[in-house]
């Protein structure tokens, strides 16, 4: 039997479970994610880590049912990476060979110089209206997205900026308008998938902000999604508008012309009338000339 599990969404449904930033100072959380293994005989999937690359020295921590393709793993510490690999096991007992590996390294506040630079926020500019430029850098080419949010949790994320892996990044946040702490960091891939998190930085807001923008900014919520337990809401959609969502390998899983409406759901259900997997999706909102609104990364995470 032949593994053919990939746990290429992992960094996307990473620090989306980590939901008080100030608590997770010194420890996070994560979510491996891969597709099914095609034959019918899988019973388990097995996972394992290690804290180095060396196939000696990963361990099995967990498995899980052949139903389910997801796994969190909680209390990481950060300062140190962790790598992951999964095989998976038949119902008479043979088990796979190992699946590729991916890695996580979060980034503690405390970190030196040359750790920080592995991923670190430079820069945040008040652009009016409670938005603002976030720019990061990374010592290796990556792509990525900003997660921010207040005392209650890091629960946003910025648009994916996965054009070009490159060293820097500028992503703009919005919903900055109440007066408080918010607290950004930045999360970027290698090509090889492996991820790593910044230090959380703070962003303080004061009751002087600028008037909000004229235009009201367009709000997709909650993230991440679970379907079957509640609808996915996008708000403030332009008039006679439209709203896709995309796989993460580009393929058009749901369409709805807004026309009049300012706001529709999603109930997580694709064209073909099933539910869809755990991972990462796109939003993609246009306007009535069909010119690209908005864009919006969508993480959904089956129960």
């Amino acid at each position: 039997m032949s593994c053919k599990t990939s746990l290429a969404t992992i960094a996307s449904l990473l620090i989306l479970l980590v939901s008080i930033p100030l608590a997770a100072q010194e420890t996070t959380q994560i979510l491996l994610s891969w597709p099914p293994n095609p034959e019918p005989d899988v019973l388990r999937y097995i996972i394992y880590r290690s804290p180095d690359t060396i196939t000696a020295h990963f361990v099995a921590i967990d498995s899980v049912a052949s139903s389910t393709v997801t796994y969190t793993d909680g209390n990481l510490s950060k300062g140190i990476p962790h790598y992951y690999r999964i095989k998976a096991k038949s119902s008479a007992g043979v088990t796979s060979s190992f699946s590729n590996k991916v890695s996580i390294f979060c980034i503690p506040q405390n970190a030196s110089a040359a750790v920080k630079q592995l991923c670190q926020i430079t820069s945040h500019t008040n652009v009016g209206g409670g938005s603002y430029d976030i720019t990061w850098s990374n010592s290796i080419a990556s792509i990525g997205f900003v997660q921010y949010g207040g005392s209650s949790g890091l629960d946003s994320m910025s648009v994916w900026d996965n054009a070009t892996y490159k060293t820097t990044h500028t992503a703009r946040i919005h919903g900055l308008t109440v007066a408080g702490n918010y607290y950004v960091r930045a999360a970027a891939y290698d090509s090889q998938k492996n991820m790593f998190i910044s230090a959380v930085d703070t962003i303080v807001v004061t009751p002087n902000n600028p008037a909000p923008l004229s235009a009201p900014v367009l709000s997709a919520y909650p993230v991440p999604f679970h379907p079957g337990m509640m609808s996915f809401q996008i708000d403030n959609l332009p008039k006679g508008g439209s709203a896709t969502i995309y796989s993460e390998t580009g393929l058009e899983v749901w369409h709805r012309e807004a026309g009049d409406a300012a706001s529709i759901t999603w109930n997580g259900i694709n064209k073909d009338g099933s539910r869809v997997m755990s991972g990462v999706y796109y939003l993609v909102v246009k306007n009535a000339n069909g010119k690209v609104y908005d864009k919006r990364p969508i993480m959904i995470v089956n129960k």
